[in-house]
């Protein structure tokens, strides 16, 4: 997960668009679910190869550092 998502994510956004009922869905399941893992959750920068030819990127579709991944093979 990126740096960027993970700070979104348990920053308690306001999520001004959603309606509240799913605002507070999201709410309980980042704090009781994302959180208790985050000794478990490698946080990556943007651009960064995980293994050789595969590739994490910048996507911001769903969240603000969305992480998407390329694999290239030769």
């Amino acid at each position: 997960m990126s740096h960027m998502e993970w700070r979104f994510l348990t920053g308690r956004p306001t999520l001004p668009r959603l309606a509240d009922d799913f605002r507070t869905l999201l709410a309980s399941i980042v704090s009781s679910l994302l959180a208790p893992m985050r000794e478990r959750v490698e946080l990556v920068d943007f651009y960064t190869a995980i293994a050789p030819g595969i590739l994490l990127f910048e996507a911001p579709v769903h969240t603000p550092g969305h992480l998407a991944l390329l694999a290239a093979s030769r």
